[in-house]
């Protein structure tokens, strides 16, 4: 049995090819009384546009061989996006401490709930386990009826650090890029967000301040002693005409 799933519009009816040719069937079909090893292929892109991630076998190649009988299913997802943001939706690398740390994201299946996890900055690699949550972070998230979701994920009391987030999109407790949504590489190079504390925060407009203020006086040093300039060559180029 060949069937087809999207992430977002579930079960599909895709056209089938077998060892390389057309065979008229769309997703799900039954081809019986075949003995022997067999090719089967679905499009790369989907009806609705979105495209092949693998067999639920793990398999990543929109060609798989079948040496027995079974269930076959061809795994489409749509381009997700994840991002930390505020309670308005509007995206937001760096919280302070007492903050509520929200999350948006679009491109899910309508009204779904998902595993979440907010966990400390890390490299990532494809397939390896989603560590530990941070305490007292969100463990699930659910998509809006048109697949967006804005929705809290880290209430205070939050702690000082780099982290980053990651949507499990398949349920299965690892990482698996271009299936699962991540948010990082946004701060410090590879972290999603970070959250610092109040203090560092308060420091931030004097600071920027200061530094405007010392770029406003450098400039006007600089403007000075140009017109100075301009005015010493002037007085000598003109001072024989006095004599």
């Amino acid at each position: 049995m060949i069937w087809s799933w999207d992430s977002v519009h579930g079960w599909l009816g895709e056209p089938i090819s077998m060892d390389g040719a057309p065979t008229g069937f769309n997703t799900p079909h039954n081809f019986t009384g075949l003995t022997g090893t067999h090719t089967f292929t679905v499009p790369n892109i989907d009806a609705w546009g979105n495209p092949f991630r693998q067999w639920f076998t793990g398999e990543t190649s929109s060609t798989i061989t079948v040496t027995a009988d079974g269930t076959y299913t061809a795994q489409y997802y749509a381009p997700s996006s994840l991002e930390s943001c505020d309670a308005a939706g509007m995206k937001k690398d760096s919280f302070v401490i007492g903050e509520t740390v929200y999350v948006m994201g679009t491109g899910y299946a309508p009204s779904k709930t998902y595993s979440i996890y907010v966990v400390a900055d890390l490299n990532w690699t494809d397939k390896q386990a989603i560590p530990t949550r941070i305490p007292g972070t969100a463990t699930q998230v659910t998509s809006d009826p048109s697949g967006n979701m804005t929705v809290a994920v880290w209430n205070p009391p939050t702690s000082p650090g780099e982290y980053d987030i990651v949507l499990d999109g398949n349920e299965n407790g690892q990482y698996d890029a271009g299936i699962d949504a991540l948010d990082d590489n946004h701060i410090e190079v590879t972290a999603g967000f970070r959250i610092v504390p109040e203090l560092m925060s308060s420091l931030m407009l004097p600071l920027f301040m200061i530094l405007t203020l010392l770029a406003i006086v450098t400039a006007r040093k600089k403007r000075l002693r140009a017109w100075r300039d301009s005015l010493t060559t002037f007085v000598r180029q003109n001072l024989h005409k006095l004599k």
